[in-house]
């Protein structure tokens, strides 16, 4: 093969080994640094790599004991603004992923050599990405299970816990072992959750802000924080606090002295700082958490039109410009004539070479308005997808809300009635 030219698995043209100074907007794929030295490049395409970065001989697929699926090398751009869910810093350039599951790794936390240790002082295990070791939990009285969120000090089953000082993350070793990598769960039937960690997500079980642990569904972006996802359900026997897809608070099973039986209510909502709260007080706190909503409601109804126009403005304009570019090439003037009269192969091979001359001139200005155009509107879908998320999330806290006020109303009424 010529060294001046090489195939690379990540790209479909032949990339040239060049030394000329290329735009300064236009980085390495592979590492997302500044290009300068040796360089291979499609300069068609604006891929380039470093000599050193197109010559790293990086596996295409690897397993990682840090997630249960095959991860596939890929490019990650800088403008996605993507996370490793193993360190928790940026990724652009050459990184490990699986599309499954949307997780990131950087290469080199992915290829991250596996620590030997005799006996179980010190092991890996996938609920964390640096080793854990075997720590005195005396040491840490204060500290709790990432699991379930007891003190270190507690643990009905096993004594030992294992911890990560640096990163303050500590486990009992029962609730380490007990832990499952997939469930199956009622809140999301139609799909397997997958126990990763992230940086920072949302659970749609409780509707609070996390970060680290959770089981996620990456294809439905759906997300359950530990404590949600191992919560007993009602078809669970023998529990007294459930998790229910009706309600995004654990609920309580008590017995109801009016009518003689079982109820399960929201313990979240019937005290105040720990004192017993009157009907009157929960409707009213009610009232209030409704009135908060629906006003970001409104204003997030207001937002999304404009922003739906923009986006569908900005991708017509960016396909146009894809549809020119696809077609300029294949465009040629006619070899025979020049505004009808016959020309000399001197004439006809001068006009062409205007034409190609032009042609790659309005390519070449076609390039330069894809690339931003392109981060444009994944910015823009990026801010549209955000946008209904929050939608859907608000509107279906206001929905319980109102449920549950107008369910108090009714209790009021008949126990006036009564």
């Amino acid at each position: 093969m010529d060294m001046d030219q090489i195939h690379h698995f990540l790209h479909t043209h032949p990339l040239i080994l060049t030394e000329e100074k290329v735009n300064d907007e236009v980085h390495c794929k592979g590492c997302g640094k500044g290009l300068s030295g040796s360089i291979y490049g499609c300069r068609d395409c604006e891929f380039y790599l470093h000599k050193s970065c197109a010559e790293l001989q990086l596996p295409p697929e690897v397993q990682n004991y840090f997630h249960p699926c095959s991860l596939v090398l890929g490019i990650v751009s800088t403008a996605s603004h993507t996370t490793c869910n193993a360190c928790f810093h940026d990724v652009s350039g050459f990184s490990y992923n699986c599309g499954r599951c949307d997780l990131y790794m950087h290469v080199k936390c992915a290829l991250q050599p596996l620590i030997e240790s005799e006996g179980e002082e010190l092991i890996h295990h996938f609920t964390h990405w640096h080793p854990l070791a075997l720590v005195d939990q005396n040491k840490y009285l204060e500290s709790k299970c990432r699991i379930c969120d007891k003190l270190c000090s507690v643990s009905s089953n096993s004594s030992s816990v294992y911890g990560c000082e640096e990163c303050n993350f500590f486990l009992h070793k029962s609730c380490m072992i007990n832990i499952p990598r997939q469930i199956n769960h009622l809140f999301h039937p139609s799909c397997p959750l997958i126990l990763l960690t992230t940086r920072s997500y949302w659970c749609d079980g409780c509707r609070e802000h996390g970060s680290g642990l959770v089981f996620r569904c990456g294809k439905c972006k759906f997300h359950l924080d530990v404590k949600c996802t191992l919560l007993p359900t009602v078809e669970s026997k023998d529990a007294d606090k459930i998790q229910h897809f009706s309600h995004y608070h654990p609920l309580a099973l008590r017995e109801n002295m009016k009518f003689g039986n079982d109820v399960i209510l929201c313990g979240e909502q019937r005290s105040i700082k720990g004192r017993a709260i009157s009907r009157d007080e929960e409707n009213s706190a009610l009232e209030t958490t409704i009135a908060k909503p629906s006003n970001e409601i409104a204003e997030l109804n207001v937002e999304e039109k404009p922003l739906e126009v923009e986006f569908e403005k900005l991708q017509a304009r960016l396909q146009q410009i894809k549809r020119r570019l696809k077609l300029l090439p294949s465009l040629t003037i006619s070899q025979s004539t020049i505004k009808g009269g016959v020309i000399s192969i001197d004439e006809d091979y001068s006009a062409l070479e205007a034409t190609i001359a032009q042609r790659k001139n309005e390519i070449a200005e076609l390039r330069a308005k894809e690339k931003p155009l392109e981060v444009e509107v994944q910015k823009l879908q990026k801010k549209l997808t955000t946008t209904k998320q929050r939608l859907k999330e608000l509107e279906t806290d206001n929905a319980l809300d109102i449920f549950w006020l107008n369910h108090n109303k009714r209790e009021n009424n008949y126990s006036a009635e009564a």
